[in-house]
């Protein structure tokens, strides 16, 4: 039994609120250390069922150490967007539940071959799904300074875009970043970032992230895989959403108030030809937040 008084906080309400029936089948589409997936399955009752999903190869194979474990779980690698194409491939068509973690996991950024790190002196890569094409040294080397600028200014909050974007493309003209390590000390010292971002906050910290969320189509991936989950649920199921950052936040902030509300067209328009109906009920209105502990 797993005591609740050690539970973070957002692991134990992200999974509690998600539970309406606890004999029924249940998602955690991002199993990554399986810390979500084994709280879950502490609330299941025997006849529930829980499939796990990642399309990171190495928190499949720690999922697959839980599916030995419990009988109740079933592990298959998969991205949001594959939801319910590999729902399907184990005759599954409607769910309780569907929880969503996203953004990258405390595994991949300390294993520092997988270059989520700033300060590992691996290659440039931060793929989550290893058989991807794009790496972020394809992003770094091979986007124009224009295409770098739009990423920078999408993905991160930075203050300087456009000089930070100049700034690598000048420099790879003379030499490739082969390191994470390399290119993080390049913007600390040698771009206007390293003197305008956050005290206590490495600059490359947000750059990084905007290099990482590019090279694996994470918001392309978070809008398909949040409009198939809202089709995959039973009436009375839930989706519960875990992010990390103001642009995941926004995402998915704006994609549940517009299902939450029928007629989206221009409220100037005298007659609706959306045709867009209510498809979900918010129940937090304010999102819940971690303890000081996670």
């Amino acid at each position: 039994m797993e005591d609740a008084s050690h539970t973070p906080v957002l692991l134990k309400e992200s999974c509690d609120q998600l539970m309406t029936n606890l004999e029924g089948v249940y998602v955690d589409a991002t199993v990554g250390g399986t810390g979500h997936s084994r709280r879950i399955l502490s609330l299941l009752h025997e006849k529930g069922r829980l499939y796990g999903f990642d399309k990171d190869q190495a928190a499949v194979e720690r999922g697959k150490i839980l599916e030995k474990e419990d009988p109740r779980f079933c592990i298959r690698k998969g991205a949001f967007r594959e939801l319910a194409e590999n729902l399907q491939r184990v005759n599954v068509d409607k769910v309780d539940g569907i929880l969503m973690d996203i953004g990258v996991s405390t595994y991949q950024i300390m294993e520092s071959k997988r270059g989520f790190s700033f300060h590992s002196e691996a290659p440039l890569d931060m793929r989550m799904d290893n058989e991807a094409g794009l790496s972020a040294w394809d992003v770094v080397h091979r986007y124009s300074q224009e295409e770098l600028e739009a990423l920078l200014r999408n993905y991160s909050d930075i203050r300087s875009p456009k000089h930070v974007a100049k700034r690598i493309v000048e420099q790879r003209a003379m030499k490739t970043f082969e390191s994470c390590k390399e290119l993080a000390d390049f913007i600390k010292f040698q771009t206007l970032a390293g003197k305008q971002e956050k005290k206590g906050i490495h600059p490359a910290t947000q750059i990084f992230q905007a290099i990482r969320i590019e090279v694996n189509a994470e918001m392309e991936e978070l809008k398909e895989g949040l409009t198939q989950a809202i089709a995959l649920l039973k009436k009375g199921g839930r989706l519960a959403v875990i992010s990390f950052h103001s642009i995941e936040d926004r995402l998915v902030k704006n994609f549940f108030r517009r299902e939450a509300q029928g007629c989206v067209c221009d409220k100037r328009q005298p007659v609706c030809t959306c045709h867009h109906t209510k498809q979900v009920k918010i129940l937090t209105r304010k999102p819940l937040l971690p303890s000081v502990e996670e």
